[in-house]
């Protein structure tokens, strides 16, 4: 797992040094993933499932040097068991703003960093005690990514930030 973390901020930051545009304005994609870690630490739990999740990204404005604002939603989910049969469900609903820098010609590669505005909702159901919630509330979270287009309208992508998951890999669909 440390390794798998080590690879990806290596590459992460080698991508950073030759940047490409592959996202322009009027581009719409839906991404779908998963991920590790997240908000409420739970890599402790024996019965964690990783975090799902898809969003929709929108290239609103084109902004000299060089890059693309984008604007789009998030909806994630994940749940995690104790063995006394607690279940919690942690689901996060949010609105993203991504700046995608284009100023180096790279073919298929698009990288990007923004922020999000969410409204995290968990939840939990416990076999001894009634089900409910617990500690709703609003967070702003940001996050870095790279993804890179293995077809005119499919790509594959890697992203850290604060959410559902710190740590997220993903498909991309071009619209």
């Amino acid at each position: 797992m440390k390794k798998i973390f080590v690879f990806t901020i290596t590459g992460l930051l080698v991508g950073f040094a030759a940047i490409g545009q592959e996202f322009n304005q009027g581009t719409q994609l839906l991404n779908v993933g998963f991920g590790l870690g997240g908000h409420y630490n739970t890599l402790g739990s024996p019965n964690q499932k990783a975090s799902i999740y898809a969003s929709y990204e929108y290239g609103m404005w084109e902004l000299p040097g060089p890059g693309v604002v984008s604007v789009g939603g998030y909806l994630g989910h994940k749940s995690y068991k104790y063995d006394k049969g607690d279940k919690w469900n942690y689901t996060l609903l949010g609105a993203r703003g991504a700046y995608h820098y284009g100023g180096l010609e790279i073919d298929n590669l698009d990288l990007y960093g923004g922020a999000m505005l969410s409204y995290n909702i968990l939840s939990y159901d416990n076999t001894f005690v009634a089900a409910g919630t617990y500690d709703n509330e609003w967070a702003l979270s940001a996050f870095v990514g790279g993804r890179w287009y293995l077809t005119d309208n499919f790509g594959a992508y890697a992203e850290l930030g604060l959410g559902v998951a710190n740590f997220s890999l993903g498909a991309t669909l071009r619209l």
